[in-house]
């Protein structure tokens, strides 16, 4: 399936700019995802919405912004998978999350610019091949030890070197910033003041 990947890409970048950014979006998306699925809420005891809105934005943009780089972003998604499966999550709560996301981004955007159901269908497919690779992982974890641990996770979904997991592991086959032409990376957990965000940073000792 071929992805639309600068759809995905400006959407994105919308939604992090645009209608009260992130934070509004993720506040929004929350809400929605109770209110169809209430079984959600305890699942989400051990964080605050706001929290948790950090994580998925976070997690979305590792996502999202490497879409080309298998190597990296299977084992990402593998370990997210094994994780939410620990969390409760089952297969059919995807759809849920799928559908209550979509809804919630179209209307986010809608709001101040364009949303089309072509822009709609390109989520759903990019969450969903995303989601299948999760599933397949939380099915079988144990099959994927050896994998996990090269590309810097445990069995558990955790990482190696013990930093949030929602942080996509550091491609270890890069140069040291000192040896890169820009050391900007495509994603940032946040700024200085603690507030997420989104656009590029230069700062790749920071994950």
């Amino acid at each position: 399936m071929r992805l639309n990947v600068q759809c995905l890409t400006e959407t994105f970048e919308r939604l992090n700019h645009e209608n009260g950014g992130s934070s509004a979006f993720g506040l929004r998306f929350y809400n929605a995802l109770l209110l169809r699925s209430p079984e959600f809420e305890v699942m989400f005891l051990q964080a605050s919405m706001e929290s948790q809105t950090l994580r998925m934005m976070v997690g979305m943009a590792s996502m999202i912004y490497t879409l080309a780089v298998s190597e990296r972003l299977t084992p990402f998604l593998q370990a997210l998978g094994i994780r939410h499966a620990a969390w409760g999550i089952k297969p059919e709560h995807y759809q849920v999350f799928i559908d209550t996301f979509v809804d919630t981004l179209g209307e986010h955007l809608a709001a101040e610019g364009e949303w089309t159901e072509a822009m709609a269908d390109t989520w759903r497919d990019v969450l969903g091949t995303l989601s299948d690779v999760m599933t397949t992982a939380a099915a079988n974890p144990k099959a994927l030890e050896d994998q996990l641990q090269a590309a810097g996770y445990l069995p558990d979904g955790a990482r190696v070197d013990g930093k949030a997991p929602w942080v996509m592991v550091p491609d270890r086959t890069a140069k040291p910033a000192s040896q890169k032409k820009d050391n900007t990376l495509p994603f940032s957990t946040g700024t200085a003041d603690g507030k997420a965000s989104w656009g590029l940073r230069a700062n790749p000792q920071q994950d």
